[in-house]
């Protein structure tokens, strides 16, 4: 047994403390993938990930390849360290957003699952 409830009395002390021990992204039954031991998160399908990360990076690039070396001399050379202060924030917090848990939903046990289909 994995996981006991607080009311199973029958598992000895030698199975709660395996069960204990087994971290929960181990046994997670989703899809999803984890990583730093249990504390980066995020689904299979990584293209929409990848897909997005090139248009920030890319989008940047040719900020800062056509844009910025003009803007610099007419306004201020404020405006290309500002527009990297802001994309590292963003990179960082995309991330962080990407790899963060979001918040397991726990799935609903048979009983909840009839419950809702009889509700329905």
């Amino acid at each position: 047994m994995m996981y006991h409830s607080p009311e199973d009395t029958s598992a000895t002390v030698c199975e709660m403390r395996e069960a204990a021990s087994v971290p929960y992204y181990r046994v997670h039954p989703g899809k999803n993938r984890f990583c730093c031991r249990g504390r980066g998160v995020h689904s299979h399908e990584m293209c929409v990930f990848y897909l997005s990360l090139f248009l920030l990076v890319g989008v940047t690039a040719l900020f800062f390849i056509f844009e910025a070396r003009l803007l610099t001399p007419r306004l201020t050379p404020a405006v290309p360290v500002f527009a990297a202060f802001l994309f590292f924030y963003v990179l960082a917090t995309f991330f962080r957003t990407a790899f963060t848990d979001p918040g397991i939903i726990p799935r609903a046990t048979t009983a909840e699952a009839e419950w809702i289909k009889i509700s329905i």
